[in-house]
């Protein structure tokens, strides 16, 4: 009896959420292991069932989320299941929100407002001491397409025109979905750089 009241309490989200503050990364990959399918489900729904742009958006909530609980600013743990849901649909609103003001844009493409790219992504790109390091990373990468696009862009060195023929972008959509990748990438060198330092 003790076991399976243990066991429920291990799968609570809001204990996840305390590991998480405490820097268990086991609870990151349990938190989305746990909540990811649900988010995809009432992402695809708003985004009439484009898969790749509710993966991308759901992604980028889990990076939100866990960021925020790591730092230990998710007021409500108990409530964790909301929380993801509500910052997923955010970003979902968000992306139309930008996608409509794109549209309506009389003077051609919009440029997109990109980092600086001295960040901790782009200065290890171009260390030839950590690029093996940042290859492996990025294999690592769960989304396909940031694998394919970082490697291409960045490793292989090939031009933005062949990579969006051949993944069927437009300039602007390269240029979101580089953006992405880069975020999540830099997500994972720092965990992993960081972690180890």
């Amino acid at each position: 009896m003790l076991n399976s009241q243990q066991a429920a309490q291990d799968d609570s989200g809001a204990l996840m959420v305390t590991r998480i503050g405490e820097g268990d990364a086991l609870a990151e990959s349990a938190l989305v292991n746990k909540y990811y399918k649900s988010l995809h489900f009432i992402l695809m729904r708003r985004c009439n069932n484009d898969e790749q742009l509710a993966a991308d958006i759901a992604q980028d909530a889990f990076i939100v989320v866990i960021n925020k609980a790591r730092e230990k600013k998710i007021n409500s743990p108990e409530a964790i299941a909301a929380f993801i849901r509500q910052t997923g649909v955010n970003l979902m609103i968000a992306h139309f929100r930008k996608e409509t003001r794109r549209a309506t844009d009389t003077y051609g493409e919009v440029s997109i407002e990109v980092p600086d790219i001295t960040t901790n992504v782009s200065r290890a790109v171009e260390s030839n001491q950590t690029l093996g390091l940042v290859q492996q990373l990025i294999e690592e990468m769960k989304v396909e397409r940031d694998r394919d696009i970082l490697l291409s862009y960045y490793a292989k060195e090939e031009e933005k025109s062949s990579i969006c023929n051949r993944l069927e972008l437009t300039p602007a959509h390269f240029d979101r979905v580089l953006f992405r990748a880069r975020s999540r990438l830099k997500q994972l060198i720092d965990f992993k750089i960081g972690g180890q330092q």
